[in-house]
C-alpha cells in the first residue's frame, strides 16, 4: 500500500539521502526495481529521477539501493539547477513519487511512497 504525505525539505545543493522503510511487506526487496521521481506536479515534467535500473525505459540515474525493506537514494549538488535554471531542483516545492517492481519494464510496478520534497534558500552557499 502506498504511504502518503511522505513530505520533507532539504536546503539548495545540500548532499542528502532519502531512506525509505517498507513496513508492510516481510519479503526481501533485493531483486525489486525502483524509480523515484520529482517534479512540479503529478503531471508536469519530471526533473530529477534515480532508479535501480532501466524500470519502463528510463536508464540512467542508476542510483537506489535496495536493501531487505530499505531503500536508500542519494542526492548531490548535481541533482540541483544552476542559478536561474529549471531543469532540476531548485528552491520550491515539489511532488515526489517512489514506485518498486520485480519486473524491469515496470508492468508491475506500485506506488509505494509520495509526497512534497520542498527546496529551501541557505546561506551555506556563500561558503561553498
Amino acid at each position: 500500500m502506498a504511504t502518503e504525505s511522505q513530505d520533507f525539505f532539504k536546503h539548495y545543493d545540500d548532499n542528502f539521502s532519502l531512506v525509505f522503510s517498507v513496513t508492510d511487506v516481510t519479503e526481501n526487496l533485493n531483486g525489486y526495481y525502483a524509480y523515484w521521481s520529482c517534479a512540479t506536479s503529478p503531471s508536469s515534467s519530471i526533473l530529477v529521477y534515480k532508479n535501480t535500473s532501466d524500470i519502463g525505459g528510463n536508464s540512467g540515474n542508476l542510483e537506489i539501493d535496495i536493501t531487505n525493506q530499505t531503500i536508500t537514494i542519494p542526492f548531490t549538488q548535481a541533482d540541483f539547477a544552476d542559478a536561474g535554471n529549471t531543469d532540476k531542483l531548485y528552491t520550491g516545492s515539489f511532488y515526489h513519487e517512489l514506485i518498486i517492481g520485480t519486473l524491469a519494464n515496470g508492468d508491475d510496478s506500485n506506488v509505494i511512497a509520495s509526497g512534497e520534497i520542498t527546496i529551501k534558500e541557505d546561506l551555506g552557499g556563500i561558503v561553498r
